[in-house]
């Protein structure tokens, strides 16, 4: 009976080593001080939201310069699409688990492309209306787009976000964008081995009569 106390405890012990850690919320978003740019003046300014544009609540739309949107009076070359971005956003983050899941919303005025570790998500969309793109991805209620995002998307380790803003019609311009990573880590592969020594000693003992009685 000593030798089954034991072995019970030594399973009961591994089995909750082989249990995954807690899993990890990554969160970021547009103006909350880690995104970058490499146009404009090279920061991350936060600005007024023309009243047409859709919010992600609790997430301000960004510019490159400040004052682009609807009190700032700055109005940005416009460009062409395909073409030379407007606005680069870049945003990196790090992902400590095997197993990620995830979304990925963006709004931008005109339009935006958003990449994700180098690959494209969405191109921009050229077509406008009379507030900026037509449909995805844009400024209006409905013009949003989600990503719903996996492994196939993901690093484990460094990730990197880029959004490239097109300004086409003139007057504001701007992006928003929130996202939001579950990152699972692995069991450990040490405590998987250590339950199949545990197993393979309590089969031999079972196979030995003098240890039987024990």
């Amino acid at each position: 009976m000593k030798f089954s106390r034991i072995l019970f405890s030594v399973i009961l012990a591994v089995l909750v080593g082989t249990m995954p850690a807690a899993a990890s919320l990554i969160t970021f978003a547009s103006g909350d001080g880690t995104a970058t740019t490499s146009t404009g003046s090279g920061n991350i300014h936060i600005i007024d939201p023309h009243p047409v544009w859709d919010v992600i609540s609790g997430v301000p739309w960004v510019s490159d310069t400040a004052g682009t949107g609807i009190s700032g009076g700055i109005v940005l070359p416009n460009t062409t699409v395909p073409g030379t971005p407007t606005m680069i956003f870049t945003q990196t983050f790090n992902l400590p688990g095997t197993n990620n899941t995830g979304w990925l919303t963006v709004g931008a005025d005109d339009t935006a492309g958003v990449w994700l570790n180098n690959v494209l998500l969405q191109g921009p969309n050229p077509i406008q209306d009379n507030a900026c793109a037509d449909g995805p991805i844009a400024c209006e209620p409905g013009e949003f787009i989600t990503f719903v995002l996996g492994n196939s998307d993901y690093n484990q380790g460094l990730n990197t976000l880029q959004i490239d803003v097109y300004q086409i019609g003139s007057v504001t311009s701007g992006a928003t964008w929130a996202s939001e990573v579950n990152s699972v880590p692995e069991p450990s592969t040490y405590a998987l081995v250590g339950l199949g020594l545990v197993a393979l000693a309590f089969i031999r003992r079972r196979r030995d009569p003098s240890k039987l009685r024990s």
